[in-house]
């Protein structure tokens, strides 16, 4: 939920936004999906940036994945 209210899917991050607002979403996935989704339909594509904020987010993501994964299996065995 928060990601969502930060990320700009709730009400539009732009230039009238806070500074912190700002700099807020443009560390947060969801900024940048929302970005990507509407990029078919504005012609504009996310920069570089954006595809490595994703890129860290599903990195993170999958070794925080992989290490619960094996926390569990060696608790059960």
């Amino acid at each position: 939920m928060l990601m969502s209210m930060f990320g700009g899917i709730r009400f539009p991050i732009d230039a009238t936004s806070p500074g912190w607002l700002r700099v807020t979403a443009h560390g947060l996935p969801t900024y940048w999906i929302t970005q990507i989704s509407r990029a078919p339909l504005t012609h504009v594509w996310p920069a570089v940036g954006g595809w490595a904020v994703l890129a860290i987010w599903v990195a993170v993501g999958a070794r925080l994945a992989a290490r619960g994964y094996r926390r569990d299996d060696l608790r059960a065995a």
